[in-house]
């Protein structure tokens, strides 16, 4: 004697097992990511001699600028030349202490009268 209900669960496993057939399944692709391989970048030796040669010659024919150029660059507010260097420059000079442009004494006859007069 058979269940009541178990010829239903028969049909729908009948029903389901054919749809299954007709059914689009996606198969799991396994996606390996492609290999990038680092790009070799291997030194000149003759630009490296060249870059450090022309530093050396750079360092050795810079000159510092003069006061007035310093004077130039540092007051005028829209220059771009003004480094920080030239500002420790210009605070430096701004502290040493300027020499009178005369520095021989003032002489004259009637002083030198009124000073040593001998009665």
């Amino acid at each position: 004697m058979q269940r009541p209900g178990s010829s239903a669960a028969i049909l729908c496993l009948a029903v389901c097992a054919l749809a299954a057939g007709y059914a689009q399944t996606v198969l799991p692709v396994h996606r390996v990511p492609p290999v990038t391989r680092a790009a070799v970048s291997m030194s000149n030796p003759f630009e490296d001699a060249i870059t450090s040669v022309s530093a050396m010659f750079a360092q050795a024919t810079k000159k510092p600028p003069s006061a007035t150029d310093i004077e130039e660059y540092c007051r005028d507010p829209d220059s771009s030349g003004c480094d920080i260097d030239m500002i420790d420059q210009m605070i430096k000079d701004a502290q040493k202490p300027t020499k009178p442009t005369d520095v021989s004494p003032r002489y004259s006859k009637a002083i030198d009268d009124a000073i040593f007069k001998c009665d």
